[in-house]
C-alpha cells in the first residue's frame, strides 16, 4: 500500500484511516510528494505510525527517485532525496528502500539503461525493476542476485540492475554532505547555523503559486518580501 504522505487530512486520508479500519496488513510503505522536505514530512510520519501500528502492520520508507535526464542532474536531485528519507528512517527506526541512491549507480554505470518513462519523470519497466529489487532487498532481506524473473528485459540488463540495487541496499550512495560553514575572502570561517532548522514563511504570497512556499500542499507565504 502506498500513499503519499501529505494528504493525511483530506480524502485520501479518510481513505487511508479506512484501508487501515477494515484491513488487515504486514507492511505499510510511505512515500512523500516529490517536493516535500524533511520538516513537512517528518510530522506527517510520527502521525501515521500510531495508526499503522495499531494496525499490526510495519511502516516502511520508499526514497524516491529523482526525475533528471543526466547522470549529473540524477545525482544532484537525488541528493534531497536520500537525506530526507534516510535522515526520517534513523529518527523513527524504520527500514527504507533506497531507490533514489540505486538509481544514481545505475545512471553513472550503464548509461545504456533507460530508467524513465517518456515524460521523464517516471520510471520505465527498467527503473521500476531496479526499485523492485530495493524493496525486495531493504524489505525482505532477499538479495535479488540471480533471481528467476527479469521481467523480460533479458538477463545481461537485469544483472546490471541487481547489481546497483544491492550494493545501493549494502552501502547506499556516498552523496557529498552539505557544506556548513563558509570561508570568507579574510579567511574567517563562518558556521551554517541554519542548516536543518525550521522557520515560519511571514511574507505574502507570490502570485506564481510555484514559487509560494507550501505546507500540507497549501500556500502559505515566502521568505522574503
Amino acid at each position: 500500500m502506498h500513499f503519499p504522505v501529505r494528504f493525511v487530512i483530506d480524502e485520501r486520508g479518510r481513505f487511508f484511516r479506512n484501508k487501515l479500519k477494515n484491513n488487515s496488513y504486514d507492511y505499510v510503505v510511505l512515500q512523500d510528494a516529490a517536493k516535500s522536505s524533511y520538516h513537512n514530512t517528518k510530522p506527517q510520519v510520527e502521525k501515521l505510525l500510531p495508526l499503522i501500528e495499531d494496525n499490526g502492520a510495519e511502516a516502511l520508507l520508499y526514497m524516491r527517485y529523482s526525475a533528471a535526464s543526466t547522470v549529473d542532474q540524477i545525482r544532484k536531485n537525488a541528493i534531497k532525496h536520500h537525506t530526507n528519507y534516510a535522515t526520517i528512517a534513523e529518527d523513527f527506526d524504520l527500514v527504507c528502500a533506497p531507490s533514489a541512491d540505486a538509481f544514481v549507480y545505475c545512471a553513472e554505470r550503464y548509461p545504456e539503461i533507460n530508467l524513465y518513462a517518456d515524460d521523464g519523470g517516471h520510471h520505465s519497466k527498467a527503473g521500476a525493476y531496479l526499485a523492485a529489487c530495493t524493496w525486495l532487498y531493504s524489505y525482505l532481506g532477499v538479495d535479488p542476485t540471480g533471481n528467476g524473473y527479469d521481467a523480460q528485459l533479458g538477463e545481461d540488463t537485469a544483472k546490471k540492475l541487481w547489481e546497483c540495487a544491492k550494493i545501493a541496499c549494502e552501502e547506499g550512495y556516498p552523496f557529498e554532505e552539505a557544506k556548513t560553514s563558509f570561508t570568507a575572502k579574510d579567511g574567517v570561517e563562518y558556521q551554517n547555523i541554519a542548516k536543518g532548522k525550521s522557520y515560519t514563511a511571514t511574507g505574502g504570497a507570490y502570485t506564481t503559486e510555484s514559487w509560494t512556499d507550501t505546507k500540507d500542499g497549501k500556500p502559505i507565504g515566502k521568505l522574503t518580501d
